[in-house]
Parts: structure tokens; C-alpha cells; sequence
């Protein structure tokens, strides 16, 4: 099974990624900005994409950014957007660099990954599970998010 390779409260790596549009997600321009809730899936499911797409008005309300990291390649993650209308980026990481500095997978493996950090990069939840269903449910991801900023 998929494993993490951080610990609560540890700074996440800084990493930058290419969305949709060649638009590029670069995690440290969120810092002192935006909590940030990282997906890491092996395979991107449409009911969950509509499911998080739902929630983004209560993450937003969170002060938090949200963001699925994939190792689809680009135009993979195009047609994705082409056939859905969502205001959350999904990442491509086809070479699997940002995913080796987060968790450890093996080849072929299926996983789900949660990470929720605060406004400076602190690692305060993460989740890993072998289905992307076993993540936690976004109303436990908005309340996750509510304890970060009450501290």
C-alpha cells in the first residue's frame, strides 16, 4: 500500500506543476496566502471530481486552495476540463517526481492521498488510501480546515 513519506506539522516540498492551458501551480505562491488541500490519485474518477467540484464554495470559504495531482499526462488532464467544468486545478506529474516526494507507491499501484497544510506549508492532515472512495468526506476536510484556522 501506498505510504507517506511525511509527517504531521513537516513543511511540504515546494513543487510546481503544469495544468490546464499550460498554466503552471506553483505551491509556494500560496503560502501566507491559502491553506492547501492536495489530492494525489492514480486514477482520476468523475463522480469524484463532480463531488469536489461541489465542495469548493465551502473550501474556499476556508481560505483554501484545492488541487489533484495525477500522473496523466497534459492533454489527458485537457480532456478532463474539456468534458467537465471545474474551478479546482488537476496537475500532471507523468514523471512521478512531486509524487516520489510525498509518498512512496509501487508500480501499478492504485492509491488516494489527502494532504491539508496551512497558510505557511505545515503538513496538519494527510490521508492514504488504496481507493480514492476511502478518502475522507469533504464536510470532514472542511472541518479539518476550520481547526487549522482557528489555531
Amino acid at each position: 500500500m501506498a505510504k507517506s513519506l511525511l509527517s504531521e506539522r513537516m513543511i511540504i516540498p515546494s513543487f510546481c506543476l503544469e495544468g490546464r492551458e499550460g498554466l503552471v501551480f506553483d505551491s509556494q505562491d500560496f503560502k501566507r496566502n491559502k491553506n492547501l488541500i492536495l489530492y494525489f490519485v492514480s486514477q482520476i474518477e468523475s463522480d469524484f471530481l463532480v463531488k469536489l467540484e461541489d465542495a469548493q464554495p465551502s473550501l474556499r470559504a476556508q481560505s483554501a486552495e484545492t488541487a489533484v495531482i495525477s500522473s496523466l499526462p497534459i492533454f489527458r488532464i485537457e480532456d478532463i476540463y474539456k468534458k467537465n467544468r471545474l474551478s479546482f486545478s488537476i496537475l500532471s506529474d507523468s514523471d512521478r517526481v512531486v509524487l516520489a516526494k510525498f509518498l512512496k507507491t509501487e508500480p501499478f499501484e492504485t492509491y488516494g492521498a489527502l494532504f491539508i497544510t496551512n497558510k505557511n506549508g505545515e503538513l496538519f492532515f494527510k490521508t492514504v488510501v488504496s481507493k480514492i472512495d476511502d478518502l475522507p468526506l469533504l464536510n470532514e476536510v472542511v472541518q479539518s480546515l476550520r481547526f487549522i484556522e482557528s489555531q
